[in-house]
């Protein structure tokens, strides 16, 4: 398993199609943030993936990273 420590939170990289984000506590998730775990995943995982977002502390996001996150590109 590789892990990815980012300034929010890290990603751990479980299978080559399967990552689990872990966000810090307390973290609120901007735009910014949301297009650099994408970056990551980008290029770590193949096409199709899922992502576990693992709950395990509490956090929130802006409006905009909202947004981010519900768009594909």
């Amino acid at each position: 398993m590789k892990v990815f420590l980012l300034p929010f939170g890290k990603v751990n990289i479980l299978e080559s199609n399967i990552a689990e984000i872990i966000v810090n506590e307390g973290v609120l998730i901007d735009r910014e943030m949301v297009e650099s775990y994408r970056t990551l995943i980008k290029s770590h995982l193949n096409i199709p993936y899922s992502l576990l977002i693992n709950k395990e502390h509490g956090y929130s996001y802006t409006f905009e990273a909202q947004v981010t996150m519900g768009s594909l590109d």
